[in-house]
């Protein structure tokens, strides 16, 4: 008898020894339909910036928010600088010697997890922030 490949759960099926697996006792498979369990809810804060001390700061005034209202807060947490370079000649001519100018633009991202409550981000949508600092909220479930 030809073994048929079967979909399962979005899975196929091709060999014995994966079908008398998958027909064990100690196995289950729940179906992607199926609820599984809740994600937890919170807000999410990216803060970008170029001016490293400026984000530091509003990343510090939304924590001691966060902990003053007295909910859950994870961060600030460092991602990866970005760094922007600009190599460029340093003669307009093209002529003499070939000296190079290089310019680079660092920018900083940090990532704050706030459980949301109505009073904490309200709080922090009044909180004073330079234009140097770009802040983005995101809820998530």
């Amino acid at each position: 008898m030809p073994l048929v490949p079967r979909p399962i759960d979005g899975y196929l099926r091709h060999n014995r020894r994966i079908n008398s697996f998958l027909s064990s006792e100690s196995l289950s498979i729940q179906s992607r339909s199926c609820p599984r369990r809740m994600m937890p809810h919170y807000a999410r804060i990216k803060l970008t910036s170029a001016n490293l001390e400026q984000l530091e700061r509003v990343a510090k005034s939304i924590r001691e928010i966060a902990d003053k209202t007295g909910v859950r807060v994870k961060g600030p947490q460092p991602l990866p600088t970005k760094r922007l370079k600009v190599t460029t000649r340093k003669a307009p001519t093209g002529e003499g010697s070939h000296t190079f100018d290089h310019w680079q633009l660092r920018i900083h991202r940090r990532i704050l997890d706030v459980q949301p409550d109505d009073r904490t981000l309200r709080q922090i949508t009044k909180l004073d922030i330079p234009e140097d600092v770009r802040i983005e909220i995101i809820l998530t479930t």
